[in-house]
């Protein structure tokens, strides 16, 4: 953990990384000439290639995998630690796909680790991007050279079509989630009773899942790759568009059902409004609940506009760079 940590810095000098905690992964850049100057260029991919840090950051990572030990038992440093380098690794490969990103996709050891359903579903949107990223690098008809070990079988490793699957199962898993857990906040604030330990069970179930939403429309908006390969899998199908769509629908259905908090409806109260509302919270308020996620689903409500605004491009010309600008104004 603690070489993970000392790594990760230089990761985020490497890749011109904004922020580490999934807010904006990508620098937000004026002209594509600013993007490029900010990425990993040819000479720097090839160098960490050539070196052999690249693979042998990758093996740090997939050989301190332990596949036999369950989510619960992984303390929250080592988790967190092992995302951040995985994460770092994602942005790498996103800006040098030709280079990183197919030879990230050759490692088995890697590609094992990344097509597992424990993997897909407790990192979902670490599991659409890598899932996109795979569409992408192992496309074409061309034979591809598998860096494994020997005796390792290359049958085994993912095609463009079973990374094009997984990415289309697990956005449907993670919109799925962001529905189930915005009810739940519905409901929690119909209910009367034991709001603080309801309050309680929704941070832990439910409030990681709609953040995880959001650093996903941060990282389609942020990266025009990333767009562009969300893009080509709704292309390969009318079928895969309209069943997209149809998931971030139904969460602005859900949406439309939340109730706006009264403090985002009146931003300056009266003091004794704010002493009741004080009280609410000591006493465990239904509505002082929804007022203090306010936030959560007002960023919830952005990243359905910026993925809904990045769909209707869906018919776009292949090539054709995304919108990136429709984070400007969303609320």
């Amino acid at each position: 953990v603690r070489l993970i940590l000392t790594l990760i810095p230089t990761f985020q000098i490497l890749t011109n990384v904004v922020q580490s905690d999934g807010t904006h992964l990508f620098d937000h850049a004026s002209s594509a000439a600013t993007t490029a100057s900010s990425s990993v260029s040819n000479a720097e991919a090839q160098l960490l290639l050539n070196s052999g840090l690249f693979r042998a950051l990758l093996l740090l990572f997939t050989r301190t995998h332990n596949p036999s030990s369950s989510t619960s038992t992984i303390t929250n440093s080592t988790r967190v630690a092992r995302i951040q380098l995985l994460r770092s690794f994602l942005i790498m490969c996103v800006q040098s796909t030709n280079l990183l990103g197919k030879y990230a996709w050759r490692v088995p050891e890697l590609s094992t680790i990344l097509c597992h359903d424990d993997f897909q579903q407790n990192n979902l949107v670490d599991a659409i991007i890598w899932s996109l990223l795979g569409t992408l690098c192992l496309s074409g008809g061309s034979s591809r050279l598998v860096l494994r070990k020997p005796g390792a079988s290359s049958s085994s490793l993912p095609t463009a079509d079973t990374c094009r699957a997984s990415a289309m199962k697990t956005f449907h898993q993670l919109c799925s989630a962001v529905v189930s857990g915005l009810q739940r906040l519905r409901d929690v604030r119909q209910e009367k009773t034991d709001q603080k330990q309801m309050e309680e069970t929704w941070k832990e179930e439910h409030q990681d899942t709609l953040h995880e939403f959001s650093i996903l429309a941060n990282l389609l908006v942020s990266s025009s790759s990333l767009a562009s390969m969300l893009l080509s899998v709704c292309g390969e199908s009318s079928e895969n568009l309209s069943s997209i769509k149809k998931s971030v629908e139904n969460i602005r259905k859900e949406l439309s059902t939340m109730p706006v908090a009264a403090g985002r409806q009146k931003k300056e109260e009266s003091s004794s409004s704010s002493v009741k509302s004080a009280e609410d919270d000591k006493a465990g308020n239904p509505s002082s609940f929804v007022d203090s996620h306010e936030d959560d689903v007002a960023s919830v409500r952005k990243s359905v506009k910026i993925i809904t605004l990045l769909l209707q491009q869906g018919g776009s010309a292949p090539g054709q760079r995304p919108a990136t600008s429709v984070s400007s104004k969303t609320d």
